[in-house]
């Protein structure tokens, strides 16, 4: 379900073709993701949720990406060809999590150059939720992010050398 202002629309986020390119300043998913993840097809979904919501954001827009992911998994479907993303993590336990918690859950959580967590790094709550506040920075257009989606190299696979 899309909220837009007062209104509510029923669609597949896969394919939000009813709203043009660059529409929306925010995005926010809480559980969207994670669920595709367990449905058939679940890379291809991925990659189309993320490249739709690339392509609806303004330059500079914001996709709040809440899930049980860690960095393993849910950086490389935001590094996805054809997105450019700058992205930044928090780390949050658990409602109701009773363990000590050594840092801030504000402060953000350095990622390595490709996407994960710094060596040794492990969340006090196992159960934590990941939270990625990935800005829109200037990248491909919606053509050359399709194609992205339909050449040879998986859509999902990490870029190399890239911050």
């Amino acid at each position: 379900m899309i909220g837009c202002g007062s209104a509510h629309l029923r669609m597949d986020v896969r394919d939000m073709s009813m709203f043009p390119d660059e529409s929306f300043d925010c995005a926010i998913d809480k559980g969207t993701l994670d669920s595709l993840m367990c449905g058939v097809d679940a890379p291809l979904s991925a990659a189309q949720i993320v490249l739709e919501v690339d392509r609806l954001l303004k330059p500079g827009g914001v996709f709040i990406l809440i899930t049980y992911g860690d960095p393993s998994v849910s950086v490389p479907h935001l590094n996805q060809s054809g997105c450019n993303w700058k992205i930044v993590l928090y780390i949050l336990p658990r409602p109701g999590f009773t363990g000590k918690i050594r840092r801030h859950v504000l402060d953000p959580v350095p990622l390595t150059e490709r996407g994960r967590l710094p060596d040794g790094f492990v969340p006090e709550d196992p159960d934590s939720h990941y939270v990625y506040a990935c800005e829109k920075m200037q990248g491909l257009t919606a053509c050359e992010k399709m194609q992205g989606l339909t050449g040879a190299a998986s859509p999902t696979v990490e870029r190399q050398g890239e911050e």
